[in-house]
């Protein structure tokens, strides 16, 4: 039976990433990957029109990482921001390699898949062609 968002967004492409925020119906899972400090997260789970407790927020680097790269007190009160509002944090999550980075509790319903996976990329490349870019940036 396919779901509210799924039946949304049949035959459709994915909205503008721009739109983002205002055309997620409140059933989508949705994952994030490519956050850096996780705060493009935060401001989904705080806009509201995703469900935080819909929300997997990852990063590629360890929690320790984070810290040393962001700061300690960023990063734990993001950190604690999303987790109280509901929404799930995952460190070490390779957005190339997510069959082996990205795991879920069994029962986790997650664990069925996401409807949505939004890859923030904050540090855009020039402008160029996509097809003159190297393989690791597409």
């Amino acid at each position: 039976m396919a779901s509210d968002c799924e039946k949304k967004y049949a035959g459709h492409s994915l909205p503008p990433l721009l739109s983002l925020l205002s055309d997620f119906p409140g059933v989508c899972r949705v994952l994030i990957v490519g956050d850096g400090n996780l705060s493009y997260a935060l401001a989904l789970a705080r806009h509201g029109s995703v469900p935080a407790t819909n929300i997997v927020a990852t990063s590629f680097e360890s929690l320790e990482e984070l810290r040393r790269k962001y700061g300690e007190e960023l990063i734990d009160e993001t950190r604690h921001g999303l987790q109280k509002l509901g929404a799930t944090v995952l460190h070490n999550v390779d957005a190339k390699n997510l069959e082996e980075t990205l795991t879920m509790e069994p029962g986790s319903p997650f664990a069925q898949g996401f409807h949505r996976v939004v890859f923030n990329v904050c540090h855009l490349l020039p402008l160029t062609k996509v097809s003159t870019l190297p393989q690791t940036y597409i």
